[in-house]
């Protein structure tokens, strides 16, 4: 299994605003129009979902992740409601 990394991306939000964001990738999502990634923010210290056509540059950092259970994949689902 490859090493999972963190990522450096460059976004627009929904106000238009760009900003630079350290994620830790948790899934990818086809909504039926676009892509989505479900991830931890590094840098709102919480779960967000960033539409990937929004993102204008994507660079996997050096570190690899450390398991963290209360930023997982499974958490991220139940912040959302998801059964």
């Amino acid at each position: 299994m490859p090493a999972r990394r963190k990522l450096d991306v460059s976004y627009r939000d929904k106000k238009e605003q760009q900003s630079r964001r350290v994620l830790r990738p948790l899934g990818l999502y086809f909504w039926g129009t676009g892509w989505s990634l479900a991830a931890w923010c590094e840098s709102r210290k919480g779960f967000r979902s960033f539409w990937l056509h929004k993102m204008s540059a994507c660079v996997a950092l050096e570190a690899t992740l450390e398991t963290e259970p209360e930023k997982s994949l499974a958490e991220f689902l139940k912040s959302v409601g998801a059964t």
